[in-house]
């Protein structure tokens, strides 16, 4: 392993320790089984739900509607995701750093690299609908 692998082995850990410690959460609502992002949080301290009046507007919940339990947990799907795009990433990134000459595992590098950005843009798309429906 050279010192670029080694540091792109050191920056994938320190991502994955954060990732862990700041999980994904979201909003459940009981009744519907709906979900909306809740953002990302320290795992003892979940987000606190935002009162009803704000839920209703998050969920579409109609004002005739009686009271929906809306609870918060970690999104662990969106979590198992993100463990898997950095395990992704971390490998694409060291096969295509090899200072061998080998013209295979730099070509499976650089294809192991491309499958991470369409996992990111997978996991970027919820919070972009997000952020386009509240502007």
């Amino acid at each position: 392993m050279n010192s670029t692998q080694r540091k792109i082995f050191l920056f994938a850990v320190v991502l994955c320790l954060l990732s862990e410690l700041f999980p994904p959460w979201q909003y459940e609502d009981g009744q519907t089984s709906a979900r909306r992002s809740a953002g990302y949080h320290f795992i003892n301290s979940p987000p606190a739900p935002a009162p009803y009046e704000k839920m209703k507007q998050i969920f579409s919940i109609p004002d005739h509607d009686p009271p929906h339990h809306i609870r918060v947990r970690v999104n662990v799907l969106r979590q198992h995701a993100q463990r898997t795009f950095l395990a992704v990433l971390t490998l694409g990134l060291l096969l295509a750093t090899i200072r061998r000459q080998n013209f295979v595992l730099r070509v499976t590098g650089i294809m192991v690299l491309l499958a991470a950005g369409g996992m990111a843009l997978m996991l970027l798309y919820e919070p972009l609908q997000l952020w386009r429906l509240h502007q």
